[in-house]
């Protein structure tokens, strides 16, 4: 697509489709991959939640956002519902983001603080010089039930 196409398509002034060209080198950028969990992810991701955003304010519904995201419906509706401050406005993804931040911000007892054996050996350890990384790597098999030593 030319650049006047372009800026016509997305509305904005051929002027600032130029800037954008100039900007990226003046090589037309891979397309945005549809914004999919990474395998394992709980939290949803800035880039999930701008386009839960946009998706709901072009009318899509809950359960085709969630398809696209590859989240559960549950999941979508429950951030639109925590992410809406007021229902003029809809749903704001960088509101929704800093409420999320808000959220997982809480007081967690530190595992070396709690456990003395875990301490002793991450200590023992970084004495004899292993790097962090080989340490954090070890804990799971050394110390199985703490799931979050990686």
């Amino acid at each position: 697509m030319v650049v006047a196409e372009a800026a016509a398509s997305v509305g904005v002034s051929i002027t600032v489709a130029w800037e954008w060209f100039r900007h990226v080198g003046r090589v037309m950028p891979e397309p945005f991959p549809v914004c999919l969990p990474l395998s394992g992810a709980r939290r949803l991701s800035f880039r999930e939640r701008e386009e839960i955003s946009c998706r709901r304010a072009a009318g899509e519904g809950v359960r085709a956002i969630a398809r696209v995201l590859g989240r559960s419906p549950s999941t979508v509706s429950r951030e639109l519902a925590r992410g809406t401050v007021r229902r003029k406005s809809g749903y704001r993804a960088s509101v929704a983001q800093a409420v999320a931040d808000q959220r997982a911000r809480r007081p967690k007892a530190r595992l070396l603080a709690v456990d003395d054996r875990l301490r002793e050996h991450v200590q023992n350890r970084l004495r004899a010089k292993d790097s962090p990384e080989q340490i954090s790597r070890r804990l799971p098999l050394l110390f199985p039930t703490i799931r979050a030593c990686v």
